[in-house]
């Protein structure tokens, strides 16, 4: 209702003047503006929560993507997430600007780009995503599709830690004797692969 409405706009003024650079305010403010259907302010509001905590960007693509339906304005939406990739290169981010490449560009083209993010930012969650992008046809994984799997999981291997602490759960690669998060002595130990896996 429009009374519902007033108070929401009345808190949002008030968050707003007691922190300015608070990006919640910023993803409250857009749903309103959602409600309301003044869709180039949402959008507006997204952006701004975005550039204020871009580990916050992912929380942001869907209200972005019906705004930039409601305006018929697809291109607005790919804009967004490719400044999106600039500051918060979140698997979310890459698996949809994939999609637009594919759909443009073709497969080939999407699943290149996604090993390309991916190994500048390796995850279990973005090597799913690309085991499920070559697995797509009913053919075996090519030759060179398994060159590419063995260069992220080489990749994301580097990237995990080969110690942590069975007090706090602080993790690095170097065996340490004494834990430089909880203070305790002898707690750092090797992680052995079963451990890794439960992490």
């Amino acid at each position: 209702t429009e009374g519902d409405m007033r108070a929401a706009r009345s808190a949002l003024g008030k968050a707003n003047g007691f922190d300015s650079q608070c990006a919640r305010v910023a993803l409250v403010a857009a749903r309103v503006a959602f409600a309301e259907k003044r869709y180039k302010e949402v959008q507006r509001q997204l952006i701004k929560a975005r550039d204020l905590d871009s580990e916050l960007a992912q929380e942001t693509l869907d209200l972005f993507q019906v705004s930039a339906d409601e305006l018929n304005d697809p291109a607005s939406y790919v804009s967004y997430l490719r400044a999106c990739l600039e500051k918060a290169p979140v698997l979310a981010v890459v698996e949809q600007l994939a999609a637009d490449i594919e759909q443009k560009e073709g497969p080939d083209a999407a699943n290149e780009f996604v090993l390309e993010q991916l190994l500048r930012n390796p995850s279990l969650g973005g090597f799913v995503t690309l085991l499920n992008r070559l697995d797509q046809g009913d053919q075996p994984l090519q030759p060179d599709q398994l060159v590419l799997v063995r260069r992220f999981s080489q990749s994301l291997l580097h990237r995990q830690p080969d110690y942590r602490c069975k007090n706090c759960g602080f993790s690095g690669k170097t065996l340490m004797w004494q834990c430089p998060s909880c203070r305790s002595w002898g707690t750092i130990k090797p992680i052995i692969q079963a451990n890794r896996e439960e992490a």
